[in-house]
């Protein structure tokens, strides 16, 4: 004889159809308390930097009433816009006393100047004199260096002479060249 069971079955079409709205539920429920704690701790943090911001602007109002009730107080302003006058003075002044040091640079060590005028506009004009004709000739070759040709350019050599004293002789010349004015300016 057959046997009749007559519990209920669980069919898998009616159980998710079941299960469904409990697991949306539940999802909306932690959505819910998530956002709900999301806008609680921006609360906390906004606060805190309220009150940052409390804190800061009684600091900086302090340090203000502190500044304007010093007694050097003037006496800081005066020196400050005076340094900034300076500054601007300054700036717009030419200095030759920077050429003297790539000139030493690029000058060898037997060559000395006699003579040296210089104009802001980038022309130099040197009285050199040499010990020897060798020492010319070598004071000539530099002039083709890199090194030499980064600040200065444009070198025209006048005619060089013989002249001798009572117990030595020496040779003497004119160079003109134009040099790097961007030398003599104040860098800021």
């Amino acid at each position: 004889m057959a046997e009749i069971n007559l519990l209920k079955q669980k069919s898998s079409a009616n159980s998710f159809a079941a299960v469904f709205p409990s697991i949306l539920a539940k999802l909306l429920i932690v959505v819910a308390l998530g956002v709900i704690g999301y806008y609680g701790w921006l609360f906390v943090e906004e606060k805190k930097i309220t009150a940052n911001t409390v804190k800061l602007q009684a600091d900086i109002a302090s340090a203000k009433k502190e500044a304007l009730s010093r007694t050097d107080r003037y006496e800081l302003l005066t020196r400050q816009g005076q340094l900034i006058e300076l500054g601007k003075l300054a700036g717009g002044y030419e200095y030759f006393t920077k050429l003297f040091q790539p000139l030493a640079d690029n000058t060898l060590k037997f060559a000395r100047y006699t003579g040296i005028k210089a104009t802001s506009d980038g022309d130099i004009t040197l009285s050199v004199v040499v010990p020897s004709l060798e020492s010319l000739d070598k004071y000539f070759q530099f002039f083709n260096t890199t090194y030499f040709t980064e600040n200065f350019s444009d070198v025209k050599i006048g005619g060089y002479y013989k002249v001798k004293e009572k117990n030595s002789e020496y040779y003497t010349f004119d160079i003109k060249m134009k040099y790097n004015t961007a030398l003599i300016q104040q860098k800021p």
